[in-house]
């Protein structure tokens, strides 16, 4: 596995990986820097509860590639949170805030102009492009038509599109048969444990992404 801390261009790409055909991309913490999102999220939602909210910082570290139905049931730990809130509740106070600070953000602010580069990159060149990510469908593409990045991914592979999500490599497998490609092909950027060992056991080349630390 290598960390890369800048954006690379996709020649320096092809010259470490001379078989490159296609990049996958995680969403949250790789493609776009979601967290301040989901902080603000998580401070109103606390705050609409009457919820004392542990440190944020150690929030965001804990539930760094986790799926929303293990964010409930970390916050469940959280005193004063109601234990009776259903997941469908919860997905539903979290999605209609999101969507609202989504539509009413500068995608600037959690968007990167290298990343865009890349992509374009990618794009120029045909290579394939997908995107695989734990989020849910109706975020993941408000994101990616909020940043206008929509246009460049060939394939989108949400939680909704899997039985078993990451750590499981089956999302990453899946978006590889679909994009009729092999592992030796295939260059994956990811950011959480979760996605990386989702990645590495998929069999591709994996790169952790620091570039929003």
């Amino acid at each position: 596995m290598e960390t890369l801390s800048q954006v690379p261009s996709l020649q320096s790409l092809k010259d470490s990986h001379p078989a490159l055909r296609a990049a996958l991309f995680d969403m949250d913490g790789t493609l776009f820097n979601t967290e301040p999102l989901h902080a603000q999220i998580f401070e109103a939602l606390a705050q609409s509860l009457h919820i004392k909210l542990p440190n944020l910082d150690e929030i965001h570290h804990q539930f760094k590639g986790m799926t929303d139905y293990q964010v409930l049931m970390h916050a469940r730990s959280w005193p004063g949170f109601p234990q009776d809130m259903s997941f469908e509740e919860f997905i539903q106070l979290k999605n209609e805030r999101l969507l609202t600070l989504i539509a009413q953000s500068d995608h600037t602010t959690w968007s990167k102009l290298a990343v865009e580069k890349l992509l374009q990159e990618i794009k120029h060149h045909e290579f394939a492009l997908g995107l695989v990510t734990s989020s849910e469908r109706v975020i993941t593409h408000a994101l990616l038509e909020k940043s206008g990045y929509i246009k460049y991914f060939d394939l989108i592979i949400t939680l909704q599109d899997v039985k078993d999500p990451k750590p499981h490599p089956g999302p990453y497998l899946k978006a590889m048969q679909q994009l009729n490609l092999g592992r030796l092909e295939c260059v994956i950027f990811e950011d959480s444990p979760t996605g990386l060992k989702a990645a590495i056991e998929s069999g591709c080349r994996s790169i952790k992404v620091e570039w929003w630390d």
